[in-house]
């Protein structure tokens, strides 16, 4: 076999340009400066709905207790009524109770609505609105000139 000849390759003449080795990434996201400042904006955004809602939070709590406030009269007055209940009951078995027993009285109670005669210092003698049944023991509590007994 002959010979053949074979061509070499060989550069271009004034050679290869020159070769880019460096990191070629592309630029991804936001610089240092920008992802700063939208967190430092984040914050003052959670700060403002912080606030605003702690403000919310406690318009909610006053209101709350202003209701509580509003609903003590009612309330109480189903407690003082609950516990009169309880006392008539409680006297009733009572007088069921020691029926047989000689010389027994059972507690008279009644409540009436009193108004102050006169004051005298911090004793006042009150006079009863209501005429009472029975002759009975008369404790009264005075607040501005009205007095409630409990006989």
């Amino acid at each position: 076999m002959a010979a053949s000849k074979v061509k070499q390759d060989m550069p271009p003449t004034g050679g290869y340009g020159p070769v880019d080795y460096r990191r070629n990434l592309p630029r991804r996201g936001l610089s240092g400066y920008s992802m700063f400042g939208v967190g430092v904006g984040l914050l003052v955004f959670g700060y403002w709905r912080l606030f605003r809602w702690n403000r919310e939070r406690r318009r909610l709590h006053i209101e709350e207790l202003e209701a509580r406030v509003a609903l003590l009269p009612l309330l109480q007055a189903e407690h003082d009524r609950r516990t009169l209940r309880m006392l008539r009951e409680n006297l009733e078995e009572e007088a069921v109770i020691m029926r047989d027993v000689p010389d027994w009285k059972v507690l008279c109670v009644c409540v009436c609505v009193c108004v102050c005669v006169r004051e005298r210092g911090r004793e006042r003698e009150c006079v009863c609105v209501r005429e009472r049944e029975r002759e009975c023991v008369c404790v009264c509590v005075c607040v501005s000139g009205v007095c409630v007994c409990v006989c």
